[in-house]
């Protein structure tokens, strides 16, 4: 389990601690308070490979085209100083794991990146040709593993007018990973398979109870395959009907609960988890997490931008004595850095109660 991260020079982070983690984390914050880009650096740390990389750039909506137009700039949104390396230091049960990012513009070693690469973009050739050109190649990236002082490289990505080219050089085994961001729908095809899985283990009934939480009307779930595989719903007094017809509520509750019980022993990320789900659902559905998450061993964190959340989350934890906690990320006024305050429950309650701003007003 991750207890600290440490952070230095990755996106909006300069130099911060963040300290004494639990099961469930709950983080809130003002717009560009860090929320995101901390979900992306416990991601990136814990599975340091090129698709992860693509991944955080896809989050980040940034298009291949852009990369072939302007690919000296690839990078420069993984680091707030792209001169300066960067660190992500996560310390949990199973030890410590340092990983440094760095960004130059030179091309040694560039044709060692591709050889035997299975995960080249585009045609293999036209890319070796370009590299031959070393003007050709603007920027790389480096995911280096610094945590016993001894530089081990993980993965290199290469920007240029093609794309990017990217190789791993080592795999970090480590926990299972997944981030969910907040405008991610899954698929009919992919919420489809994660059912099955689920329906297949036996343990479809704590994605139906988590549903009932939302709608209590919702009394059963199963797959139709015509044509696409889809998941329908079931309501009473009604027919099946595909789970899209059912709102964003459903489907972001779907897709972190089918998380939850398909990956077992796996940190969870989840971004702005409130989206759809109504106030009046929030303190229930708490409950039905911090269970499964004991169930399933899986560690959570999730962003919020919502006060109701943030309640909801403190009383559990106050009532039924949960392994949670809420960290509060702020800019400190002075030096821009961000922090963050992790209140006791009960001076959370009645910071709640009176009304003080807990989101880092």
């Amino acid at each position: 389990m991750i207890r600290d991260v440490l952070i230095q020079n990755f996106r909006c982070f300069r130099n911060s601690s963040f300290r004494n983690f639990r099961k469930v984390n709950l983080i809130g914050g003002k717009n560009n308070s860090g929320k995101t880009a901390f979900l992306e650096a416990i991601f990136l740390n814990t599975s340091p490979r090129t698709a992860s990389v693509d991944m955080l750039r896809q989050f980040r909506q940034i298009d291949t085209s852009f990369v072939q137009e302007m690919p000296e700039r690839a990078w420069n949104n993984f680091f707030l100083d792209k001169t300066k390396p960067a660190s992500i230091e996560i310390i949990g049960n199973s030890g410590r794991f340092k990983l440094d990012l760095t960004c130059d513009e030179s091309v040694e070693n560039i044709l060692n990146i591709i050889d035997d690469s299975k995960e080249q973009n585009g045609n293999f050739q036209a890319i070796k040709e370009l590299f031959s050109n070393k003007e050709a190649v603007k920027s790389t990236l480096q995911l280096t593993d610094t945590t016993n002082g001894q530089t081990n490289t993980l993965a290199t990505l290469v920007a240029h007018s093609k794309g990017i080219t990217g190789k791993n050089h080592h795999t970090i085994s480590n926990k299972d990973i997944f981030l969910i961001p907040a405008s991610l729908k899954l698929s009919d095809k992919a919420l489809s398979e994660e059912f099955g899985k689920a329906d297949l283990a036996g343990k479809s009934d704590r994605l139906l109870q988590a549903f009932q939480i939302i709608d209590e009307n919702i009394e059963a779930i199963k797959t139709i395959n015509i044509g696409q595989a889809t998941v329908y719903l079931k309501s009473k007094n009604e027919d099946f009907k595909p789970i899209g017809l059912y709102g964003d509520a459903i489907n972001k509750v779907s897709h972190f609960i089918l998380k939850i019980i398909n990956s077992e022993s796996s940190i969870l990320l989840i971004d702005e988890i409130e989206n759809g789900i109504h106030s009046t659902a929030q303190e229930r559905l708490w409950k039905k997490i911090f269970e499964l998450a004991e169930e399933f061993d899986v560690q959570i964190f999730a962003t919020t931008h919502s006060i109701e959340m943030i309640a909801s989350f403190i009383r559990v934890v106050n009532e039924e004595d949960v392994a949670g906690g809420y960290y509060e990320f702020f800019r400190h006024h002075k030096t821009n850095e961000i922090s963050s305050n992790t209140h006791d429950v009960n001076t959370l309650l009645f910071e709640l109660e009176n009304n003080i701003a807990v989101r880092g007003e």
